[in-house]
C-alpha cells in the first residue's frame, strides 16, 4: 500500500517549483506593479485611467495562465515572452465578459448591503462622512469583515488551475473551486493558514511602512507563486490522480 504523502510534503515541493520558475514571479510582479508606476511618472493621466481595466485585467489574466506556465516549463516547452503574451492575452479575452458580469453583480451586492445597513443601523450623515473618510486601506485592513474575505478567497485557490488546464469558464471555475475546496478541506485549511500570515506579514513587516502597498505585492506575489505551484501538485496527485504530467495546449 502506498503511503499518503502529508499534505506540508505538497507545499515544500511547491515551494521548490516556485523557486525553479522565478522568471513567471518577475514578470507577475512587472505586470502589477507597472500601472501604479506609470501613474506615479504620469499623473492625472486620462489616457492611464482609462487603460487602468485594462491593465487589472491583464494582471488577471497572467495569474490565471500560471498553471499553463508551469507545466509548460517542466515539459520544456518555450517560455518566450511571446508565448506568454499570447497565452495572457488568450486568458484576457476568456474573462472580459465574465468579468463585467460579477463586477455588476458585485456592485448591486455592495449597494444592497449598504441600503440594509442604512435602513436597520440608521446611521447619522454625519456618521456617514466619518465613514466615508476613514475608508482607506490601512485603517480598515483589520475591520472583521476583511479578515473574513482571507478565508472566502482561499476557497477560489483551484480556480487558476481549472481555468487554465481544464479549459472552463471563468465562472464555472469560480464555483467548482468552491466545490472542491469543501471536498478537500484539510488542504484548504492550510491554504487558509498560510493567507492569514501573508495578509498580517505585510502589516507588520518595516518594508509595509517604506514602500506601501508595492511591498505587499511583492511579498504576496512570490506566496501566491507558492500556493498555485503547491495547489498544482496537490491537484494533479489527488484529484487527477496523475504525477504533474497533464495534457496541455500551447
Amino acid at each position: 500500500m502506498n503511503q499518503e504523502k502529508p499534505l506540508l510534503k505538497y507545499f515544500f515541493e511547491g515551494f521548490a517549483l516556485a523557486n525553479r520558475n522565478l522568471e513567471i514571479y518577475f514578470l507577475g510582479l512587472i505586470i502589477v506593479i507597472l500601472p501604479p508606476l506609470l501613474s506615479a511618472i504620469l499623473p492625472n493621466s486620462p489616457i492611464l485611467n482609462a487603460l487602468s481595466p485594462v491593465f487589472y485585467l491583464i494582471s488577471f489574466g497572467f495569474s490565471l495562465s500560471i498553471p499553463k506556465f508551469l507545466i509548460q516549463k517542466h515539459h520544456n516547452y518555450s517560455l518566450s515572452l511571446k508565448n506568454i503574451f499570447s497565452t495572457t492575452m488568450q486568458s484576457t479575452k476568456r474573462i472580459i465578459l465574465p468579468s463585467i458580469l460579477l463586477f455588476i453583480i458585485a456592485t448591486i451586492l455592495l449597494m444592497v448591503i449598504f441600503a440594509l445597513v442604512v435602513i436597520f443601523l440608521r446611521p447619522t450623515p454625519e456618521q456617514i462622512a466619518q465613514f466615508f473618510r476613514d475608508f482607506n486601506y490601512s485603517n480598515i485592513r483589520w475591520h472583521p469583515f476583511f479578515l473574513i474575505l482571507v478565508p472566502v478567497i482561499s476557497f477560489f485557490v483551484f480556480t487558476p488551475i481549472l481555468f487554465s488546464l481544464e479549459h472552463k469558464g471563468l465562472i464555472t471555475s469560480l464555483l467548482n473551486s468552491i466545490s472542491t475546496s469543501f471536498s478537500h478541506l484539510p488542504y484548504l485549511s492550510i491554504v487558509i493558514a498560510i493567507d492569514f500570515i501573508s495578509y498580517a506579514g505585510t502589516s507588520f513587516f518595516p518594508i509595509y511602512e517604506v514602500w506601501g502597498s508595492s511591498a505587499e505585492y511583492i511579498i504576496s506575489s512570490y506566496i501566491g507563486l507558492v500556493v498555485i505551484s503547491s495547489t498544482l501538485l496537490y491537484y494533479q496527485k489527488k484529484i487527477r490522480n496523475e504525477s504533474f504530467t497533464p495534457q496541455t495546449r500551447a
